[in-house]
């Protein structure tokens, strides 16, 4: 029950933000349901392929397992301010961005367990966010020549670079930390 409230408390005030132009929402704490704040991922890159920096933040880390957890993308506007686009399940170290003619597909590797996963991409529009389109692979130490051969194609050649950071927040102050570059030139 607590992981719900955890999730709803993460979501809910993303859902009033659709179709809104807001001011950098990466810099507003998140905060627990005993008002604590909660730490989370930030993922920079140019999620819409119009040459201006996007997001994906992260619910608490704290909800995150092997597999990963839920993001929400937002994209960014030539006045710096963001309008939320839709949301994705991922881990931040198994991203990458594909350009496809005039689109971008935001790649994802979920780890199902062992060495099992689903690999796949949501189409990024200007409405929003696709639904998923995935395969089962089984890459790592035990999967297959195929998964791995999948996995290492998709990953390695990302068209656009991915930086991911992780927040520390004190005293209602955000600040990003340990940024890692995941994809990319």
């Amino acid at each position: 029950m607590k992981r719900f409230i955890m999730i709803a408390i993460c979501l809910l005030p993303l859902a009033c933000l659709s179709g809104e132009w807001i001011e950098d929402p990466s810099a507003v704490p998140l905060l627990h349901d005993d008002g604590q704040s909660a730490e989370r991922y930030r993922i920079l890159a140019d999620i819409n392929g119009d040459g201006i920096m996007d997001m994906a933040l992260s619910c608490s880390i704290s909800l995150f397992g092997n597999a990963g957890g839920h993001f929400t993308v937002y994209i960014q506007n030539e006045d710096g301010r963001f309008r939320r686009l839709g949301e994705f399940f991922g881990h931040p170290m198994a991203l990458a961005l594909e350009r496809v003619g005039e689109k971008v597909r935001l790649w994802t590797y979920v780890r199902g367990g062992g060495w099992l996963g689903k690999i796949g991409y949501h189409e990024v529009t200007e409405e929003g966010l696709s639904g998923y389109h995935g395969v089962v692979i089984h890459p790592g130490d035990s999967g297959t020549k195929m998964g791995n051969a999948i996995y290492g194609a998709v990953m390695t050649n990302s068209d656009l670079p991915i930086m991911v950071e992780r927040s520390q927040t004190a005293d209602g102050k955000v600040e990003w930390t340990n940024p890692h570059r995941v994809a990319g030139d």
